[in-house]
C-alpha cells in the first residue's frame, strides 16, 4: 500500500516537514483507502464470485450489507480526519 507514502512524499516535495497535520493527513488517507476497498467488495462480490472464482475471499467475509457498512463507517472515519486538520 503505497498511500503512506504517497502523501509523505508529497509534503517533502512541498517543503512541508513530516509533523503532526501530514500524519494526520496520512491517517485520513488509508482510511478512505480501506473504506474504498471494503466497499468495492461489498458492491463486487457477485460478479467477483462468477467472473474471477480463483480471486481471494476478503480478510472479514461476512454478509455483504455488513461489508458496506464497515466502509461507510471507514469512509466517515477518513472523512472526518482530514475535515479536522
Amino acid at each position: 500500500m503505497s498511500v503512506p507514502g504517497d502523501v509523505i512524499a508529497g509534503a517533502a516535495a512541498t517543503g512541508h516537514a513530516v509533523n503532526a497535520r501530514v500524519l494526520g493527513t496520512v491517517g485520513s488517507a488509508v482510511c478512505l483507502y480501506w473504506a474504498s476497498m471494503a466497499l468495492n467488495e461489498s458492491v463486487d462480490a457477485t460478479v467477483d464470485a462468477v467472473e474471477r472464482p480463483q480471486r481471494p475471499v476478503p480478510l472479514r467475509p461476512g454478509p455483504a450489507p455488513d461489508r458496506a457498512r464497515r466502509g461507510r463507517r471507514t469512509d466517515r472515519r477518513g472523512l472526518l480526519g482530514a475535515r479536522s486538520l
